[in-house]
């Protein structure tokens, strides 16, 4: 069996698709396939994908679909994958010569089923502009969400089902958070390494549809989902907590992203909404210790603060009072 399959969703990327390519290639560690999926591209990614697989037919798998989105074309690849693990690369990034390597010796030391580490991030000039280092503690695997800068054992991927959802916003979410809760604890790994460079681009599709996004029910939809996946009455307390706090965290989030561009109104509306969601899943969420200045601990101190006093805007209706400052600030 390949030890690792490395997957790559393709979508009009034939500027960046060669370097992102060519660091796989580069690894120190061999035994591996690559695994590209052409995702409906209207470029000449397409050509470069084929290019590269004659140049490296016993190295390189390639496959092309009509538009599916990332989320499905990432499914599609697990489905693909021959490798004891999987490995998922976007295709405007690189990896370090070292990064298939560190990951794989890490996850067959302690028969992991997922391996955590850090990431780079870096401007459309490479040059590093930011380094994520995630600390030893279980949060870290709720708060680097993304399935970038991790390794997964495929047994444990298809064995408890768990799938990347076809939606526009949180389709890292829907598989990853899923994915901690129901791992055994002792099979979760986190490295102090930062082998993955994430290129950030203003002008990249998540960008643009998460910052025009106004409906809270594409984000609603990704947490229904995951529980689906995971019973709230299996997990042990602490877990519940940490759920809690997830789902705080990520509606938070998504108001205050969304938000800046939105109107008052709908600012008002969509927190009305998160809030009604949110007492519904955790009855009384905004009386109770979930998110505190010092927990979860992993949290930047900045983003628990943020949470902190988001919670007791909600709790006391000032949602207008606020929009009216926060958006007219990012206007």
């Amino acid at each position: 069996m390949t030890k690792a399959s490395i997957i790559i969703p393709i979508y009009n990327s034939e500027k960046y698709l060669k370097n992102c390519i060519n660091s796989v290639l580069e690894q120190t560690e061999k035994d591996y396939e690559l695994i590209l999926i052409n995702d409906g591209s209207k470029d000449s990614s397409e050509k470069i994908m084929t290019d590269y697989k004659n140049k490296y037919p016993n190295k390189i798998k390639i496959f092309s679909q009509e538009n599916r989105g990332i989320g499905e074309t990432r499914n599609r690849g697990i489905k693909e994958a021959e490798g004891k693990y999987i490995f998922f690369i976007d295709n405007d990034d690189t990896i370090k010569k070292d990064y298939l390597e560190t990951y794989l010796n890490e996850a067959e030391k302690n028969d992991s089923n997922i391996v955590l580490g850090g990431y780079e991030t870096v401007d459309e000039n490479g040059k590093i502009t930011g380094k994520t280092i995630p600390q030893n503690v279980n949060w870290s695997f709720l708060r680097i969400i993304m399935p970038w800068a991790k390794i997964y054992k495929k047994e444990f991927l298809i064995k408890n089902n768990l799938k990347f959802l076809d939606t526009k916003l949180g389709e890292d979410v829907s598989l990853n958070v899923p994915a901690f809760f129901i791992s055994e604890k002792n099979k979760l790994s986190i490295i102090d390494y930062c082998g993955y460079k994430w290129t950030e681009r203003k002008t990249s599709e998540s960008n643009s549809t998460q910052k025009n996004t106004k409906k809270w029910s594409e984000a609603e939809k990704t947490l229904r989902h995951i529980l689906k996946v995971i019973s709230i009455n299996e997990l042990s307390k602490e877990e519940q907590r940490f759920l809690e706090c997830f789902f705080i965290k990520f509606s938070i989030r998504f108001i205050l992203y969304t938000g800046k561009s939105s109107t008052i109104e709908d600012f008002v509306k969509t927190s009305k909404e998160i809030k009604s969601f949110l007492n519904e899943i955790f009855p009384n969420f905004l009386n109770r210790k979930n998110f505190t200045i010092t927990y979860p601990k992993g949290e930047p101190l900045s983003v628990n603060i943020i949470i902190c006093i988001f919670k007791i805007i909600l709790k006391y209706g000032l949602e207008k009072i606020f929009a009216k400052f926060y958006i007219k600030q990012n206007k």
